[in-house]
Order: C-alpha cells, then sequence, then structure tokens
C-alpha cells in the first residue's frame, strides 16, 4: 500500500497503523508530531489509527533552542 510521508510516496504494509509506521523508521516517537491528512494526532492515538492507501502523513519534529 502507498502512502505520502513528507511529500514523498512510501510503501507500507496492509494494516499498518501510525504506530507501526513509526517502529519501521528511525523517528522517536517522543520527538514528533504527526499530521495524517491535515490533522494534527495525539500521541496515545498512534496504535488505533490504521493507514489507508493515499493517506498523507506529515512528520514534524521538535528543535530546542533558546
Amino acid at each position: 500500500m502507498q502512502i505520502k510521508v513528507n511529500g514523498k510516496a512510501e510503501e507500507v504494509k496492509e494494516n499498518s497503523t501510525i504506530k507501526s509506521f513509526i517502529e519501521g523508521t528511525e523517528l522517536k516517537i517522543d520527538q514528533i508530531i504527526i499530521a495524517l491528512n491535515d490533522d494534527v494526532i495525539e500521541v496515545e492515538n498512534y496504535p488505533k489509527i490504521a493507514l489507508n492507501d493515499g493517506d498523507s502523513i506529515d512528520v514534524m519534529s521538535f528543535i530546542g533552542g533558546g
């Protein structure tokens, strides 16, 4: 199944969730925010939300500074 991640096409397994997608990357779940089809998803919902063919994920990471 194909989704877009930050505008680039990626293949993911059928029945993938946001959490399983993240676990298949080098992303750190506590350092990012995910928007699925332009809706920001709360981290506690990552395991519950299934990805569908054609979905668009935007991954935003925190940058510290002072």
